[in-house]
């Protein structure tokens, strides 16, 4: 996955912590298996999100042109 689609997903998964934000089961006649499922899929989102916009780190080691500069273009989806 290159940065830019790292980065598309953590802006989806932001908007879906918004939606379900918005759209909680409430109230006594909720299903309370919906409102559990729906718990865990915002913190699932929100460790998504938080986990996607973390910085890291990579370490490349090799031999001179042993394709070290075109793998890491690849992983930040450069040509």
């Amino acid at each position: 996955m290159s940065l830019g689609e790292l980065a598309r997903c953590a802006l989806d998964a932001s908007g879906l912590i918004e939606l379900l934000i918005r759209h909680q089961p409430v109230g006594a006649g909720s299903d309370p298996a919906v409102r559990t499922a729906h718990r865990r899929a915002l913190e699932a989102l929100r460790q998504a999100a938080e986990s996607a916009q973390s910085p890291f780190g990579i370490g490349l080691a090799g031999e001179l042109s042993a394709g070290k500069s075109l793998l890491l273009g690849l992983l930040l989806g450069l040509p």
